[in-house]
């Protein structure tokens, strides 16, 4: 759930961690049938859009930068 905000959200943004926040962390996720989200999270992306929130959703898996995972997931 989102807190209301007392600022103006002009410029502000919500970040969500993918992994182990949004979904499952499973290592080097290549195809969407290897993700799971949780079921509580689920609305979360919405909730934030609806606060009028910029949304940024962050990974930090170590793959990306040398290139072992491939781009196949669609955004």
């Amino acid at each position: 759930m989102v807190s209301e905000i007392s600022a103006s959200p002009v410029g502000c943004a919500g970040f969500l961690d993918r992994h182990g926040t949004i979904i499952e962390d499973v290592q080097y996720a290549n195809s969407l049938d290897q993700l799971t989200i949780y079921p509580e999270t689920i609305g979360a992306p919405h909730e934030v859009k609806q606060a009028g929130l910029r949304l940024i959703v962050v990974s930090n898996q170590s793959g990306v930068a040398p290139g072992a995972g491939r781009p196949v997931i669609p955004r």
